[in-house]
């Protein structure tokens, strides 16, 4: 009799003058799994910081003088609308009734336009986020 070398697979016994030999065949199996497992934890700090932040800015201002100027002069023809640098002289007129009609200039309207420049000045606040960022092992 031959001896067991896999004591789990029988062995032939010997027959006569032929001899056999069982020859066990092994097949391996491997079976995966995954498992989830916390490593580290994170954790996020939000902060807003303010600042308070001085602003200047120059705004422009339009101011119109009205300058009347009498002038009761006599014309032949009404006179338009004439600019005299930033000045627009608007011409202003009646009719009068003599012997004969006749146009007058009584005065002249003349509009001035003046851009000034003023500094406005506000404190205005800024806001900034900012992000910490803690790990734990």
């Amino acid at each position: 009799m031959t001896t067991n070398q896999f004591p789990d697979q029988p062995v032939a016994a010997s027959t006569e003058s032929h001899e056999q030999l069982v020859i066990p065949i092994i097949t391996e199996e491997l079976h995966i799994s995954k498992e989830w497992r916390e490593k580290g934890r994170v954790r996020l700090l939000k902060q807003i910081d303010e600042q308070a932040v001085p602003v200047s800015v120059d705004l422009f201002e339009e101011h119109t003088e009205v300058e009347r100027v009498s002038i009761n002069q006599p014309v032949e023809i009404a006179p338009e609308v004439r600019y005299e640098g930033d000045t627009m002289i608007i011409p202003v007129l009646k009719e009068e009734y003599v012997l004969v009609k006749k146009l007058v200039l009584v005065e002249e309207v003349r509009v001035t336009r003046r851009q000034t420049t003023i500094t406005h000045n506000e404190t205005v606040t800024l806001r900034t986020e900012r992000l910490d960022v803690e790990r734990t092992e």
